[in-house]
């Protein structure tokens, strides 16, 4: 019986054989006959798979492992990368191992005020230091023209755990996204990272999207 599903189990004998010979310091594997049932599935993720999570998750570590295992109608669900991780436990242990192994990204004045010449863009629409809405907004050229142009719904999200700083409990990361019918994808049209959570604060985040 099935301990996950509650299905009676069939046995089916397979005459196919593997045999692992030693020699020194080289092993040797040696397959005989051939298989009489379908081949198992995979319950490990490959290497590729796990480079995808860990990028998904160091860009929304916020989302739990249910929420990936679900996806959305803008994420696909994480079964698309590698059937393993419908085991849920699996994906769970996995996430927790990269969220270990990933540092916050720490403010810097320094790499703010450099920022724009490293990408040669002109990037910064709108900040503030004040405590009633601090904030520094971006948008590329190409986010600009596409905000002008959008027609259709747009989703905001925030994420609080990209960003931190000791003195900041509040801060976060927030953007507003669409699709973008010039590329076909879902792009951000603002990024913007608040230094609190007041309607102030989202205000002006919102604002550069008039």
């Amino acid at each position: 019986m099935c301990k996950t599903h509650g299905a009676t189990l069939t046995h089916i004998p397979c005459h196919a054989t593997l045999k692992v010979i030693h020699e020194l310091n080289i092993v040797k594997f040696e397959h005989r006959g051939f298989h009489s049932h379908l081949r198992p599935h995979s319950i490990r993720p490959d290497m590729d798979s796990l480079k995808d999570l860990e990028d998904m998750v160091k860009i929304a570590p916020e989302i739990r492992p249910k929420n990936l295992l679900v996806g959305t109608s803008t994420r696909a669900p994480i079964t698309n990368i590698h059937s393993s991780f419908a085991n849920l436990d699996r994906l769970a242990y996995h996430r927790r191992k990269i969220l270990k192994n990933t540092r916050p990204v720490l403010s810097s004045l320094e790499f703010l005020v450099t920022f724009e010449d490293q990408v040669q863009k002109d990037l910064f629409r709108t900040c503030s230091l004040s405590r009633r809405d601090g904030h520094i907004s971006m948008q590329t050229p190409f986010m600009r023209e596409r905000t002008a142009s959008m027609d259709n719904c747009m989703q905001t999200d925030s994420v609080h755990s990209l960003v931190a700083s000791p003195a900041l409990s509040e801060v976060n990361v927030t953007f507003t996204s669409a699709f973008c019918t010039v590329i076909s994808r879902t792009i951000p049209l603002v990024i913007s990272i608040m230094f609190g959570k007041s309607a102030s604060h989202y205000e002006r985040h919102f604002l550069v999207l008039l």
